[in-house]
């Protein structure tokens, strides 16, 4: 529920009245989204529709909220790919996950974010960071931060 007092906008694409931050309950787990303004001072969904934007992992079927870090892995043939699982839009074979402890390989795995309306906004993972500088190290230091992509140092 968003507080009563702030302010009110328009959502640039949903069209929809929306509070700039709030709590949002999407796939049973309830947490605060705070949402950026677009250049005309508005937010560009409202916080209902970005709830509903979240997705299931295909490998654990833990939720992947907007602005979640995922991992992109292909599944072995005798994997049965679950009704829920989201294909990445650039390779069909690539299903999208989480970056879970019990789910993802390491964070080395971490591919990029999902964000609106619900796609995979693709980062370099840091093993490929690591494997295209010849040998140099990669840091990360938050994987959950799309604006963190890493560093080879």
């Amino acid at each position: 529920m968003s507080h009563p007092f702030r302010e009110t906008y328009v959502a640039n694409i949903c069209g929809h009245k929306t509070k700039k931050k709030g709590r949002i309950v999407s796939l049973g787990e309830g947490h605060i989204m705070d949402m950026p303004l677009s250049e005309n001072g508005n937010p560009d969904h409202c916080l209902e529709c970005i709830a509903a934007m979240s997705i299931k992992c295909a490998w654990c079927s833990g939720p992947i909220h907007i602005g979640s870090p995922v991992t992109l892995y292909v599944p072995k043939e005798s994997f049965e790919v679950p009704d829920h699982a989201v294909r990445f839009q650039d390779d069909p074979q690539c299903l999208v996950g989480c970056l879970g402890w019990d789910c993802a390989g390491s964070g080395m795995d971490r591919a990029g974010f999902w964000y609106p309306p619900g796609k995979v906004y693709r980062v370099p993972t840091p093993m490929e960071m690591a494997l295209a500088s010849g040998g140099r190290a990669v840091i990360v230091h938050d994987l959950g931060n799309p604006a963190d992509i890493g560093k080879v140092i």
